[in-house]
């Protein structure tokens, strides 16, 4: 069993990793929980990510709405977690050696500042399957 992650930073996001369509993992119909082709469930955690700076300067009704995040884990069987910080670099190298993680799924398309780093800070990881959503 793999641990994997699943990197976002908002809505759209999680939208597209709940609905797309994934080379080696698919969301089983029933379950709706991660497997591989040989039908081993995965388990890991969907995580928000964001700089302070960018969640300091969002109005603070937008700052607690991570609904969609609490309804995405619940749905997939993960782990949720929210990542605030300004050294994004350490912050999730620490995350990815703590809990183990081997899998990490992340919308490339996203153009957001936080989440370019986030692919960069990926890229450098060596043993680390990185699935487009």
């Amino acid at each position: 069993m793999k641990r994997i992650c699943v990197f976002i930073d908002n809505k759209k996001s999680v939208k597209k990793f709940m609905t797309g369509d994934f080379s080696k993992s698919i969301l089983t119909e029933n379950t709706c929980q991660i497997s591989d082709e040989n039908d081993n469930v995965e388990n890991g955690y969907i995580v928000h990510i964001t700089s302070y700076d960018m969640y300091f300067m969002k109005k603070s009704e937008e700052k607690e709405d991570l609904s969609y995040l609490h309804s995405a884990a619940s749905k997939l069987g993960m782990e949720e977690r929210v990542i605030r910080s300004n050294n994004l670099r350490n912050t999730i190298e620490e995350f990815l050696n703590e809990n183990q993680i081997q899998k990490v799924f992340v919308d490339r398309d996203e153009t957001s500042h936080n989440m370019k780093e986030v692919i960069s800070i990926l890229k450098a990881q060596r043993d680390l399957e990185i699935i487009d959503i």
